[in-house]
């Protein structure tokens, strides 16, 4: 079966509306894109987008409104569209990469790893208030900092539901034997929703980078809509310096 491109306007209403999605949790209507994005089309016109997205697989609707929801099809073609940028291969995170780049050589000589890790994660941790992890093949050890973060874009509900967070924590206490026999096919790889092996939950994404020269794994859990394009930026910045 052949595969249905989408038309110009289609491409950039997604975006758009996992862009919207990102920043507020809420389901997005196509009055709202249209008077923020200036679409020289009518709400109409975009409805009709949205219900051909929805049939294509990039979005639903949790009722009866006309906002939608991005699926994980969708946020798989935000994160396609931010690695074809020409200028995420140009574009470095300047604290991370002088703090990196001060560090280097004391990565490559691979003695006393744990703390310069640590104190790494909670630079990474601390800057984009997210999760993130190491895992040095060799020691068989996981480094983890900022683990309260990991959870601050999920409903009450949910939190306070123990078939949600328990598969996240037994998730989470076998992080290093997952990490082992990971496939990592780009820098960094990610990995959306169902797709995700290091979390048994659909509401996380992982974003996973080596660090060749220290033997290690390195990478952020977090909700799906964390900001992709700056942990992009970012592993890729670290997996740079210490390829």
């Amino acid at each position: 079966m052949s595969k249905v491109s989408l038309s110009q306007r289609q491409d950039a209403v997604l975006c758009y509306l996992v862009k919207e999605y990102t920043c507020t949790g809420n389901a997005v209507s196509s009055s709202l894109l249209v008077k923020k994005y200036n679409l020289e089309v009518s709400p109409a016109t975009i409805r009709n987008d949205f219900q051909k997205l929805t049939q294509r697989g990039y979005l639903y609707k949790i009722h009866t409104s006309g906002g939608r929801i991005p699926t994980d099809k969708a946020w798989k073609f935000f994160v396609d569209k931010i690695f074809q940028e020409e200028i995420i291969s140009q574009r470095k995170n300047r604290l991370v990469f002088e703090w990196v780049e001060e560090h280097r050589q004391v990565f490559r000589k691979k003695q006393q790893l744990v703390p310069l890790i640590k104190e790494l994660l909670d630079v990474l941790a601390k800057k984009n208030h997210s999760f993130y992890f190491c895992y040095l093949l060799g020691e068989n050890v996981l480094v983890q900092e900022g683990l309260n973060y990991m959870f601050r874009e999920m409903a009450e509900e949910q939190l306070l539901s123990l078939n949600f967070i328990q598969p996240v924590i037994d998730s989470l206490d076998s992080l290093g034997e997952r990490l082992k026999n990971l496939k990592i096919t780009r820098i960094p790889s990610v990995f959306i929703g169902r797709e995700n092996p290091l979390v048994k939950s659909d509401q996380f994404s992982s974003l996973v980078t080596p660090l060749r020269s220290c033997s290690a794994v390195l990478g952020t859990i977090g909700p799906k809509r964390m900001p992709y394009r700056e942990n992009i930026i970012l592993l890729k910045t670290i997996s740079d310096i210490l390829a």
